[in-house]
């Protein structure tokens, strides 16, 4: 894709393909998306907090009761005590990886201050690396190489771009996935296909609130941006938004 250099260009780009999005209409208030936000946020909270509860903290009070047996096992049967230690030591590694998933589910492994392309380039390089059974061709263009972007909206597009691959991986079955992303101080715009088994049309109408793509179209509202999502057995499934940079 090449780098468009202004907003207008854009917004004609997006004209010419005869892009539909899926928008809000006038009966659709503020407030009720700014309460369905809420709500996904809240069912965010709580998957991460019963992460901690079950995969730390309840692995880490088994590991207290492992150290008393421990102790009474360095005096009456080493070979034991050689396998709690063994036990002791997978555990924590456990441990440490599900503190990774915690960290990287709330952003702390993002650096806002590298340049945005740099970090959908990682990011995009971490789906090669976990599905090598799916072909990913994916791009990130800037109109500027050293673009520094309001934190908030790094964060929220590397959420947004995480939202689409992981439910592409999740429910596609999908061998090839097409992304390009075009970065402008003015706009962002995202378009990812895939091959896989599509999707129908009334999703967003028939799927549980708190499944992913709700929360994209509800972040894409809060960003005053657009949505489109299209798909079918044959063609597989294609998911654009973009959504203008306010600072």
């Amino acid at each position: 894709m090449n780098n468009c250099g202004n907003l207008d260009e854009m917004v004609w780009v997006l004209e010419e393909d005869a892009i539909e999005f899926i928008e809000t209409t006038e009966e659709e208030s503020i407030s009720y998306h700014g309460y369905n936000l809420l709500m996904l946020e809240d069912y965010e909270h709580y998957h991460v907090a019963s992460a901690l509860d079950q995969n730390v903290k309840q692995e880490l009070i088994t590991n207290l009761n492992k150290l008393d047996v421990l102790k009474w096992l360095l005096h009456s049967d080493t070979a034991r005590a050689k396998i709690t230690l063994t036990e002791l030591q997978n555990s924590s590694n456990t441990i440490l990886s599900s503190i990774d998933k915690i960290l990287d589910r709330l952003n702390y492994n993002i650096d806002t201050k590298q340049p945005i392309w740099n970090q959908i380039n990682k990011l995009i390089d971490s789906y090669r690396s976990a599905h090598p059974e799916c072909l990913i061709d994916a791009s990130c263009d800037c109109t500027e190489h050293d673009i520094q972007l309001p934190s908030v909206i790094t964060f929220r597009l590397v959420d947004m771009i995480k939202e689409v691959f992981d439910n592409v991986f999740k429910h596609s079955n999908a061998t090839n996935l097409t992304a390009k992303i075009v970065i402008s101080s003015r706009l962002i715009d995202v378009y990812v296909h895939d091959n896989g088994v599509g999707i129908p049309e009334d999703y967003l109408e028939r799927s549980n609130w708190s499944s992913g793509l709700h929360k994209l179209q509800e972040t894409i509202y809060q960003l005053d941006g657009k949505l489109q999502i299209t798909g079918d057995l044959i063609s597989g499934t294609n998911v654009r938004f973009s959504f203008p940079i306010k600072k």
